[in-house]
């Protein structure tokens, strides 16, 4: 199976009948602090997306309610999305870093 996204070592993972969603995110890892463990979405093998799309794992995790995630199939494709808020903050941090490399190669230039 292949897990995909915000995890520490997305790529092809070994699972065995008894895995469920989250022994899966673990071997492939562990989430990546810019996850979003709230819309793990789950693949099947046939290329359907399964009947409940997305899972909640931190949600369930939390309230000990393990049972309700999905055991994994061989073939399955977990994809683990990142954060939207964490991307915009993290944008704005680039796009200011950016420009504070600028500003002071123009103060370096203004000063030769």
């Amino acid at each position: 199976m292949r897990v995909f996204g915000a995890v520490h070592a997305p790529g092809e993972v070994y699972c065995s009948k008894s895995d469920n969603l989250n022994d899966v995110i673990v071997r492939a890892g562990g989430f990546l602090p810019e996850a979003d463990p709230r819309r793990v979405k789950v693949v099947t093998p046939n290329g359907r997306i399964s009947a409940n799309t997305e899972f909640d794992v931190f949600e369930l995790m939390e309230a000990g309610r393990v049972s309700e995630l999905p055991l994994m199939q061989p073939g399955d494709i977990v994809i683990v999305p990142t954060s939207k808020s964490w991307r915009s903050v993290s944008w704005w941090i680039d796009r200011l870093q950016d420009a504070a490399i600028f500003v002071s190669s123009l103060v370096l230039l203004s000063r030769i």
